[in-house]
């Protein structure tokens, strides 16, 4: 089944490469229950050392740092962005957080910002046990995956956060333009130098296998990953009608549409 996600996630990549940026929309929560922070407001950006085995340390058993940044990329997940703000006006006490992804991303928004709220807990930021910065978090989960759901507006609102899509009009922080340009730029090149077909020809439902690859063990997959069909390939293999994956010994995986 590893194997299998893998391939799939192959496939994925490589069809987004394309056409690969920022995702739309860009996500804003704006936390606005001040006592959500440990101690003092500045634990927004990381609460300090934590105590861990008997010795304060910035770092959690999994390699998660405490000490935040004003822009980031997620822990879990580096195709995931965020970046951390204070509120101005007539509630400076409020605090903001966007989230943005770029097209390579496979994760869904809300388990990353999941993930990374959990984190914050275990680091000492939040004014919450773990089981209630559980509940927080599955909250605003299911509010970001559900598109929010608002018939007024895309947005969500709880007594804690209000959520919404990066404010209409403003340009997407650049740091987050950046980085998904990068990424998509990344695996641009990698399929430049290696193209995944590049030495096997397509026509009229044929695969024709050029002599370095005859003798390895081919695999053709359906679009949900199950296998079709199987064998050892030689001169030609005959292709199915429906959209397929071929995998063809270490050679990376082709889809046909």
């Amino acid at each position: 089944m590893k194997k299998l996600s893998t391939i799939i996630l192959f496939i994925v990549i490589y069809s987004l490469a394309a056409d690969c940026g920022l995702k739309y929309p860009v996500i804003e929560i704006i936390f606005k229950d001040s006592t959500l922070w440990w101690r003092d407001l500045n634990s927004f950006f990381g609460a300090g050392p934590v105590l861990l085995d008997g010795e304060l340390t910035t770092i959690l058993e999994d390699g998660y740092n405490c000490e935040k940044q004003k822009y980031e990329k997620a822990f879990i997940d580096t195709n995931t962005y965020l970046h951390r703000d204070y509120t101005s006006g007539s509630h400076p006490e409020w605090r903001i957080i966007n989230i943005g992804q770029n097209d390579l991303s496979t994760y869904n928004m809300g388990d990353v910002f999941k993930d990374e709220f959990m984190h914050w807990q275990q680091c000492g930021m939040l004014n919450l046990t773990y089981e209630e910065a559980d509940s927080v978090a599955t909250l605003l989960t299911k509010a970001m995956d559900d598109n929010f759901e608002n018939e007024l507006c895309s947005c969500y609102e709880s007594d804690i956060f209000f959520a919404t899509e990066y404010p209409t009009g403003g340009e997407y922080p650049a740091s987050f333009v950046k980085w998904a340009e990068e990424a998509c730029a990344t695996v641009s090149i990698a399929l430049q130098k290696k193209p995944a077909n590049a030495s096997i020809v397509f026509e009229k439902g044929i695969a024709r296998i050029p002599e370095h690859l005859r003798g390895e063990s081919y695999f053709i997959f359906d679009m949900n990953g199950r296998i079709i069909k199987k064998g050892t390939a030689g001169e030609m293999i005959r292709m199915p009608i429906s959209p397929a994956i071929l995998k063809i010994g270490i050679e990376k995986p082709i889809l046909l549409k």
